[in-house]
């Protein structure tokens, strides 16, 4: 994907010149599109997408009638509705609301319009403006009546289409952006927000922007000019010196009239945790923001608050004392909803009532939308944003319009470092208008001594309680899980700053643990950030439905979907158990009278409630990625209408297996295919049918010749190979605990995998390889790529080449994307561009690495460790890594040259519901495991180890 933010202008024919403007992307068509035409369906591989752009074409004959021919097709969404948009001629509509699914009857389906025009200056603009998605042009070709002719198709490198240097640099090694007023900020943040609540990001040069708190999962908000920190700093009587915390764009004129921005700032965001260091030689104060929000695994309900906490740390450099102030301005969202409203909701904005809120520790403005007569579906939105009181003067102003040229607070703000005394302003009414905005602030007051540094802190809490989702043209609504636990965001904001040390301390616990690791710190950055779809990606529900949203750009918002959740479920199923089997019970209820499991759980833009289930495909991967993951629930006293889902979706995969034959188990076409009958063998053995999976698929899973999703590894027989085709072993290791890729049988096939798909190609390896050697023009999903090559080569024993295609996909998406929190689900082969499913709940599947590398599972009933590490020699052999699990957290130390290795106890987590609440004990310890899934050649320990905290179990000494 290309990104176009500024004009850009390039030459496409003699005399005639094109400038593009406005944000917008450039994909490459993952299939053909379909046309009478040859010439149309070669100009449609590939397209231009933004929410406004335009196309200048200047140099054009002159009085002239002109004929403009403008190719389009539906390349994303698979339904009517889910893009809609109109385009422009020299400022005059000429298509309005344009459908081209409804349009064409169906996705990659080539529609041609045909318009006229004469032009006095020989120039042509072309306005394309989206009202629902994103608005898209494939072609554009301009034809004079001599027979001349001008073609416009996108480009993927070169032309206008070249981004080198849009973007802010950053450090390959550490993951640090270097924001300056020269270049555009990254495209996401990392997200603050609690585990289906939805979130808000703070961008690189310090805007807020991508919220989806308010009903927008399926549309996040974009930046928000009235959103934003500033410090003014005052060492004297007179007037202070201000800032806005945000690094300008030197393009673009300054936004407010007499405020002055910051001049560059250092971004790091390693999940839940975000940084920016500001630069400014001329300003006072050395100043910090950062936030977070609390993610503390085992302890769902910490975890899924809607809440992100600030600390604005300021340094006073000089030889005599500063006051400081430091602002918050909070622009309010309330009318800023998703895609998912009706045309007749439009106009039903709501009031907000704008009040002083808080206790005697935190102060601030408590935003409150209420619903307007007759809008009987639209939420009610009520937000709070406040600063502690600990040591400062909280000052408020209750409303200002940020769309005004100058901010009217700002001269008493840097005259008196506050704003309106506190409780000087009454409660004010403000009905919302179409296109209206306000946007209330708060204030936190400070002085400093020569060289102190001291911070302020401030919270924001939103308390949205109804999902509202579409469904048969109606409107639908659930209820948030936190309405259970909260009544408004003021009670929200007020339980989490009393509890702030706690939460952040038990934050850090997990991450500080990553970051302190002796792995690469590109490594680090990459582990931490995995964690981000845990925010971006869910929902959390009245009665503790917790669900993955698939992608928050496209899929309709589609809700649930097993096959991708296996590439995060060892990580879910170790910090956060419940939220797993509270999924599972929902996919589970939805089973069909055959076995089977449904693919989703519905979608924001088609319901939720009504139907609760997307149809089901006649595919067995998500009964399978069903029982993978539902291994983990049958460990927590699982209902009996649970086990009675396994037990029949296991039944269902035994009849298919039979029908399939010994060798023919695929999991849709019926071929021969070891790698779906190693995945199909994974599936049963985490059903605990092992021996009747033996059975029926024995053969093939201990055959020799290996192949991948149907088609042969070997070169030699011409077949394709694929990244993921080895996906089977993967889960059988990691997800079934089973035997996974050994030497005997799988190895030699994954080195040649990777050999494929990664020779002479930078950054990023291929999905599909010929057999030839040449790259297909198949998108590469990201997710597959890390878990199922990258993660299944380290555990393989190949941990070098593991961490390579680890660290290329690392490169894809920060270095050549921008965007690694809105990591998506396809990358063009050649480019490595986005081109599909944005923010995918795929891009978990890093975490998988880090098992790899310790190599530790743990049966906690059984009393056994598995214990096989793979220690890089980019380490020297060594690691000292976390190993996390559901009953405790440790850091393993292994040295492979001096085959020593130790396992300490840091943390032992409160056992879940029907686990048992002993001290969790090991008795057994093993390098392998048969092919049953049952440790092999076992070893007794000498004394049985207990995990207590600060106990050391000395691997060396039995292993």
């Amino acid at each position: 994907m290309l990104v176009i933010g500024v004009a850009c202008r390039s030459a496409v024919a003699a005399g005639v010149e094109v400038e593009i403007s406005g944000e917008s992307t450039v994909s490459i068509v993952d299939a053909p599109v379909a046309s009478a035409s040859r010439d149309i369906t070669d100009n449609l591989q590939k397209v231009r997408e933004g929410e406004d752009f335009h196309y200048v074409i200047e140099g054009l004959p002159k009085r002239e009638t002109l004929q403009i021919e403008l190719g389009f097709a539906e390349t994303r969404h698979d339904a009517a509705g889910m893009r809609v948009f109109d385009v422009s001629l020299n400022g005059r509509e000429v298509i309005s609301g344009m459908d081209l699914f409804a349009e064409t009857g169906g996705m990659r389906r080539a529609l041609v319009k045909t318009l006229q025009t004469k032009t006095t200056d020989g120039k042509l603009d072309l306005h394309f403006q989206a009202r629902v998605d994103r608005a898209l042009i494939g072609f554009i070709r301009v034809q004079t009546p001599a027979g001349a002719s001008v073609l416009i198709k996108p480009q993927v490198a070169g032309g206008v289409d070249s981004d080198a240097g849009l973007y802010a640099p950053w450090n390959r090694d550490t993951g640090e952006i270097l924001q300056d007023a020269g270049h555009k900020p990254w495209k996401s943040g990392v997200p603050l927000g609690g585990i289906g609540t939805g979130s808000m990001e703070i961008l690189s040069n310090g805007d807020f922007a991508n919220l989806t708190i308010n009903n927008a999962w399926d549309r996040p908000l974009g930046r928000q000019r009235g959103t934003f920190f500033a410090v003014v700093a005052k060492s004297r009587s007179g007037r202070g010196e201000g800032r806005i915390l945000r690094v300008p764009d030197a393009r673009q004129p300054a936004e407010f009239v007499g405020v002055k921005t910051i001049d560059s700032a250092v971004h790091r965001g390693l999940f839940p945790f975000t940084e920016l260091e500001f630069h400014d030689d001329t300003f006072p104060l050395k100043t910090k923001l950062k936030a977070w929000s609390p993610l503390v695994p085992g302890r769902v309900a910490d975890s899924s608050m809607p809440v992100a906490m600030f600390e604005v740390e300021v340094t006073n450099p000089n030889k005599h004392p500063v006051a400081a102030g430091v602002a918050f301005s909070w622009q309010d969202v309330s009318a800023q909803l998703g895609k998912v409203m009706l045309p007749g909701q439009v106009g039903l904005l709501p009031q907000v009532v704008r009040n002083e809120a808080g206790t005697s520790t935190v102060l601030g403005v408590r935003l409150s939308a209420e619903r307007p007569l007759g809008a009987g579906m639209l939420p009610i939105a009520d937000y709070f944003v406040g600063a502690e009181t600990s040591r400062t003067v909280v000052t408020q102003v209750m409303h200002w319009d940020p769309y005004q040229r100058a901010i009217p607070w700002w001269s008493r703000f840097e005259k008196t470092c506050r704003l309106e005394r506190r409780g000087g302003e009454k409660a004010v009414a403000v009905k919302s208008r179409p296109g209206a905005s306000s946007a209330s602030v708060v204030c936190a007051t400070l002085n400093l001594g020569p060289g102190e540094t001291r911070t302020a802190e401030f919270v924001v809490g939103w308390y949205v309680p109804e999902v509202v989702t579409a469904s048969t043209g109606q409107l639908e609504t659930v209820k948030q899980e936190y309405t259970e636990r909260f009544s408004s965001s003021v009670g929200v904001a007020t339980h989490a700053t009393a509890r702030r040390a706690f939460l952040k301390r038990e934050t850090a616990r997990w991450h500080d643990m990553v970051m302190n690791s002796n792995l690469q710190r590109w490594l680090r950055v990459r582990l931490v950030n995995a964690l981000a779809p845990l925010v971006r990606n869910s929902l959390f529900l009245q009665g503790g439905r917790f669900s993955q949203i698939e992608s928050l750009e496209d899929r309709a918002g589609r809700v649930g979907n097993l096959e991708f959740g296996l590439l995060g479920e060892p990580m879910l199923s170790t910090f956060f158990p419940s939220l797993v089997v509270g999924e599972l019970d929902v996919f589970a209820a939805g089973q069909d009278p055959e076995g089977r499991i449904p693919d989703s759980l519905g979608a924001l833009r088609s319901g939720l409630m009504a139907p609760l289930f997307a149809a089901m495909s006649g595919r067995q991967d998500a009964t399978l990625a069903f029982l993978l993951q539902a291994r983990g629930a049958r460990e927590t006293s699982p209902t009996a209408a649970f086990v009675a889902a396994m037990d029949k979706a296991a039944e269902y995969v035994l009849s298919a297996a039979a029908q399939a034959g010994e060798t023919s188990a695929s999991t849709s076409t019926g071929a021969p295919n070891i790698s779906d009958a190693w995945f199909m063998h994974a599936a049963l053995v985490a059903a605990g049918k092992t021996s009747e999976s033996l059975t029926l698929l024995g053969p093939a899973v201990a055959g020799q010749t290996q192949t991948a999703s149907g088609q042969v590894i070997d070169p030699a027989t011409g077949g394709y190979t694929l990244a993921n085709g080895l996906r089977g072993a993967w889960a059988a290791r990691a997800v079934a605990r089973g035997r996974g890729l050994e030497p005997r049988d799988g190895v030699s096939a994954l080195a040649l995998l990777l050999s494929r798909h990664k020779a002479e190609r930078w950054p990023l390896p291929a999905m599909v390889v010929a057999a030839a050697g040449e790259v297909t023009t198949s998108p590469v999903a990201m997710g597959s790529m890390e878990t199922y090559l990258g993660a299944l080569a380290i555990a393989a024993g190949l941990p070098d080449d593991g961490l390579d295609v680890l660290r290329r996909c690392f490169e894809t998406v920060w270095g050549v994307n921008h965007d690694p929190w809105n990591q998506a689900l396809a990358y063009d082969p050649v480019t490595g561009r986005a081109i599909g499913w944005g923010g995918h709940m795929s891009a978990v599947s890093a975490w998988n690495a880090l098992d790899a590398l310790h190599g530790m599972q743990i049966d906690w009933p059984a009393g056994t460790m598995v214990f096989d590490p793979r220690a890089p020699r980019s380490l020297d052999g060594r690691l000292r890594v976390p190993v996390f699990d559901r009953r405790i957290w440790g850091e393993l130390e292994y040295d492979d040259r001096l085959g020593t290795a130790s396992l300490r106890v840091l943390h032992v987590m409160p056992s879940a519901a029907g686990e048992d609440a002993t001290t969790p004990t090991l008795r057994t310890l093993a390098r392998r495991r048969a092919a049953d899934g049952t440790p092999e050649n076992p070893v007794t320990l000498p004394i049985p180890f207990e995990a207590v905290e600060g106990n050391v179990l000395h691997l060396d000494q039995t292993w």
